[in-house]
């Protein structure tokens, strides 16, 4: 039973490199975003999709689907830490840092050393530095209260 209206809309492609000069097919690329949005936002079930290719560091093109478009805003919440994840195990693989790096040797803007603010005011140094290993595994004792 499909209680959803079939919407009608043309994926808006961007080519920006020729995919075959990348070892890939361009009627094949095609045939894969038509599926897509036939599939999910042409159904309803999306409300519109982005996909971009990639190859070897390059994209090759941008598809516009539904309601979406290159420029769409998208809010993040939650999905962040696995970027966060990503982004430090690359620095282990690319750079070979340690889990057990201090995220001041990382960042240059970040301080040294934390302080944490007690119920009276008072800052007092947190028991430990920020390691790129907490940002790994989320604990790095961050509120959700920052700015």
């Amino acid at each position: 039973r499909q209680s959803r209206s079939l919407r009608r809309s043309a994926a808006r492609t961007t080519w920006l490199a020729e995919p075959e000069v990348l070892g890939l097919s361009r009627a094949a690329l095609e045939e894969f975003a038509a599926d897509l949005e036939r599939r999910y936002v042409a159904n309803g079930f999306l409300k519109g999709a982005l996909m971009a290719v990639v190859r070897r560091g390059q994209v090759v093109a941008i598809w516009e689907m539904g309601s979406y478009t290159a420029d769409t805003v998208f809010k993040l919440y939650s999905i962040t830490k696995v970027f966060t994840a990503m982004a430090g195990l690359q620095l282990m693989e690319d750079r070979g840092v340690s889990p057990d790096t201090p995220v001041s040797q990382l960042v240059p803007e970040w301080p040294e050393e934390l302080r944490l603010q007690e119920q009276s005011g008072d800052p007092k140094p947190m028991p430990e530095r920020l390691l790129l290993r907490h940002c790994l595994t989320h604990t790095g004792g961050f509120s959700s209260t920052l700015p």
